[in-house]
């Protein structure tokens, strides 16, 4: 989308107002750096005034943001896990019965 888009989003939109920002933003400095920085960035490629920017609005987007992308990386370990196991013969599945079909060890006798 165009520059110009992306500012009537967060001036005139009622929901979703921070949509478009990761466009213009890299992930990573969304991700680190603290609101004042991002609303600067904002000012700065948008031409948009302090005032302009609905700053609450904007952490708790930023919050949501910053969750949601976390969330994500977690899932990332297991896809790699059924990525190997797709490629590769796999050394030993994980069983919650036993295999012997048979106790070994002490009994109890009642």
């Amino acid at each position: 989308m165009d520059r110009t888009d992306i500012r009537d989003r967060i001036l005139n939109a009622s929901y979703g107002r921070f949509d478009l920002v990761p466009a213009i933003i890299p992930k990573e400095t969304l991700l680190s750096s603290p609101p004042r920085i991002i609303v600067s960035l904002l000012m700065k490629e948008l031409g948009l005034k302090k005032d302009e920017v609905p700053i609450s609005s904007l952490r708790s987007w930023l919050f949501l943001y910053r969750k949601k992308s976390k969330r994500g990386d977690s899932f990332g370990p297991v896809q790699n896990i059924i990525d190997d196991i797709k490629d590769g013969p796999v050394k030993k599945v994980m069983s919650f019965t036993d295999d012997n079909n048979s106790v070994t060890g002490k009994k109890f006798d009642f």
